[in-house]
């Protein structure tokens, strides 16, 4: 099937050097230029610069007051000679506009969130001719700070727009692994089908995957956080499931586990591993400690009606859970939990991370927990509530209170004096 790859991503995210490894990747794949009417930037190999967008530019969009424009010509020459068109483009209507008319698969690249004081740093670097004063270099990095919070923005509050999130947070050999195999699952046709809004008001189940921060407090990870914010933040008609595990009990634990030893070192009488019909053994572990799945648990939330969620982070579970409930039925969503410090990544750091990069078709979604950011949980919250509504996940109880003013059935009446 013919199809666009957009490539979206912050100042310095490595969109040129996905762009370059999926053009070695296969020959296949061909760079597709725009016309533009800013200038010319250093390394630019995609961008024609104009001083007004040509006639024969039947497709453009403006992004930072800047004009863009590519001609759908340019797109069909390379489809006729049996290549996938690769566009850099950081702009969401241009997105969407190429979705009115083609398949598109949109991947937005992450390196770091953006920091003001880290723009300053590059721009002082620039000028070591000391051609501009210090207010302009401040000047020229505010304004390339401010344009790259604007893109991750509109990636945070629009993610339902994207298929793929490339974490370009480890090595350019993880990097070309993520982009090799993820073209081949798009390819073969085995990815999840990204959402844009789901009809479906049927019981869902979720599963949350990731890894967090071994030296972090409880190591919490944004997979943790999701969970806690299932149970205490949002009064949907949902529950989160409970696992059965072998392991002690720590302090921290929430209802999501059930331990075979409580604190006190007394059994647990609600622990019982031969009612698990999915039973695993955490990657990388060397202990002997073992995770149990009770499907009929999950079976009876969804014939009641409420949707179920789930943390695991397990290749075999998670392709069973798939296999049981149906992909209908399932989202499976990626936490990353954003490390500066590498001494703070742990193996289940690296285990989880390798699992996304390597089964990119088990996973339909993808958010992003900065634990560098003190606004980490509300950006997480934020995500989660966007997710929710692209997935009509809500509380059928306050949906059937104000279903008679949403339908337009509602007539005020008029007041009398």
């Amino acid at each position: 099937m013919s199809r666009i790859y957009t490539i979206t991503g912050t100042s310095g995210s490595g969109k040129t050097m996905v762009k370059s490894f999926m053009t070695e990747l296969s020959d296949r794949f061909v760079e597709i230029a725009k016309y533009s009417t800013r200038k010319l930037r250093p390394g630019d190999t995609d961008i024609i610069s104009v001083d007004q967008i040509p006639a024969f530019c039947d497709i453009k969009y403006e992004t930072y007051g800047e004009r863009y424009g590519l001609c759908s010509d340019d797109i069909i020459a390379a489809f006729e000679m049996g290549k996938n068109p690769i566009i850099v483009i950081n702009d969401l209507s241009g997105i969407e506009e190429l979705r009115k008319y083609i398949q598109v698969t949109s991947m937005f690249v992450f390196r770091s969130a953006p920091n003001e004081q880290d723009y300053i740093m590059q721009e002082m670097e620039r000028n070591v001719d000391g051609k501009l004063s210090e207010d302009q270099v401040i000047a020229a990095a505010r304004k390339r700070f401010r344009k790259a919070d604007s893109v991750m923005r509109m990636w945070m509050e629009n993610q339902y727009a994207f298929d793929k999130v490339i974490w370009n947070t480890e090595s350019l050999d993880h990097l070309f692994e993520q982009i090799k195999l993820y073209v081949r699952a798009v390819e073969d046709g085995v990815v999840f089908q990204q959402e844009r809004k789901s009809a479906d008001n049927t019981s869902k189940l979720i599963l949350i995957a990731g890894g967090g921060d071994r030296s972090g407090p409880n190591q919490m990870s944004g997979k943790d956080t999701l969970i806690d914010s299932v149970q205490k933040v949002y009064d949907l008609n949902a529950s989160v499931v409970p696992k059965m595990t072998t392991r002690m009990q720590k302090p921290e634990d929430g209802d999501e586990l059930v331990c075979k030893t409580l604190l006190d070192g007394s059994t647990n009488q609600y622990f019982n591993m031969d009612t698990c019909d999915i039973v695993y053994k955490r990657k990388g572990r060397q202990d002997d400690i073992l995770y149990g799945i009770e499907a009929s648990k999950i079976w009876n939330g969804l014939n009641n009606g409420k949707h179920q969620f789930l943390s695991v982070t397990d290749e075999q579970a998670i392709e069973s859970l798939i296999n049981m409930f149906g992909r209908n039925r399932v989202q499976s969503v990626f936490v990353q939990t954003f490390l500066e410090n590498d001494n703070a990544k742990g193996k289940d750091y690296y285990s989880a991370l390798e699992l996304f990069t390597d089964r990119p078709d088990l996973f339909s979604t993808s958010f992003l927990y900065d634990s560098n950011n003190p606004e980490a949980r509300e950006f997480l919250l934020d995500q989660l509530a966007r997710f929710f509504r692209v997935h009509n996940l809500t509380n059928p109880q306050l949906a059937k209170k104000f279903e008679r003013f949403s339908k337009g059935n509602y007539v005020e009446h008029e007041h009398t004096s």
